[in-house]
């Protein structure tokens, strides 16, 4: 009998030694993760399995550090709370000179990247954590589009050395036909997927490139 007690307390105390710790998830960059942000919390928060926090700051950019240094703001971000996964995306406000080079020509874009994998490299913090930087969808201006292409270009060379860090190509999701459209059929409804200013996603585009990042995760197997 006394064998029968002590099998029944230990097999008792196995759930609370399996408990874990929701997982960390940093959602961070310019304004153009603003409404995305909302959605990927609902969605990575469910049943307590993670906890999202959102750093944005707007018009911020790798080639403006005068207003924000996000080479170093990153190491910040991840010092006291390590996230497990971080998902991040800037660029729009990205126009300016970077040491010389004007934008978008083939300086400009090898020195963006440079300054973009230093960024990953911090939030990675050494492959401690997955980085997914989410690509500029086509604006409604030629001139900003150029500054989105080149600017997605630089994002895919940088992460592509490094181990943890992916990018998730919202284009073929936003603007599949690869030029900028205010409104697209979801689920049979056509609805607003761009806000007015030709730049940002408005509310349905903003849950699109949420299910498509929540996907990603799953498919890396970040999350279950």
């Amino acid at each position: 009998r006394k064998a029968l007690l002590t099998l029944t307390v230990v097999l008792l105390a196995v759930p609370a030694a399996a408990e874990t710790r929701p997982l960390r998830v940093l959602v961070t960059g310019d304004s153009m993760m603003l409404l995305t942000d909302r959605y990927l919390k609902g969605a990575l928060e469910q049943g307590g399995r993670a906890h999202v926090r959102t750093d944005i700051h707007v018009s911020t950019g790798l080639s403006k550090p005068d207003l924000l240094d996000w080479t170093t703001y990153a190491e910040r971000q991840v010092k006291r709370r390590p996230p497990g996964i971080v998902i991040a995306t800037m660029g729009a406000n990205d126009g300016y000179p970077i040491r010389g080079a004007r934008c978008c020509g083939a300086r400009w874009i090898a020195r963006y990247a440079t300054r973009a994998r230093r960024v990953m490299r911090a939030w990675s913090r050494a492959g401690g954590a997955r980085v997914y930087w989410l690509t500029l969808p086509a604006p409604d201006d030629v001139e900003l589009g150029r500054q989105f292409d080149a600017v997605n270009r630089a994002v895919i060379r940088a992460a592509a050395p490094l181990p943890g860090v992916g990018v998730v190509d919202l284009r073929p999701i936003i603007t599949p036909t690869g030029g900028f459209q205010s409104r697209m059929a979801i689920d049979g409804v056509e609805q607003q997927i761009r806000s007015d200013d030709g730049v940002h996603l408005w509310w349905p585009g903003a849950r699109l490139a949420a299910d498509a990042i929540v996907a990603r995760l799953r498919s890396d197997g970040a999350i279950g």
